[in-house]
């Protein structure tokens, strides 16, 4: 009898890859990301929307190279930088 694996208990799908084998898990550089991040608050949104639900502003940007996730805005420095003030997906670099 094979010894359980975490992904076994869990249901989980496994992670293991064989030799060679590529990931899917992370994007490849310089692969383009999905969605389109607001220009006025840079919060990234993976709907189709014309208008930033946070902001309001009508600038919308699909090429954007780098993604932030700030889960506590009042204790992170990195969204004193950006200026977010809720929680959620940030674009560092917006085109």
């Amino acid at each position: 009898m094979s010894a359980l694996t975490r992904s076994d208990v869990l249901g989980l799908p496994s992670t293991r890859r064989r030799k060679g084998e590529k990931s899917d898990r992370f994007k490849a550089r310089g692969e383009k990301m999905t969605g389109k991040a607001c220009k006025g608050c840079r919060m990234v949104f993976t709907e189709d929307i014309e208008k930033c639900p946070n902001c309001g502003s009508a600038e919308l940007s699909a090429k954007f190279s780098s993604q932030i996730v700030i889960f506590d805005p009042a204790k992170s420095k990195m969204a004193e930088k950006l200026g977010a003030k809720v929680p959620g997906r940030y674009a560092v670099r917006i085109k």
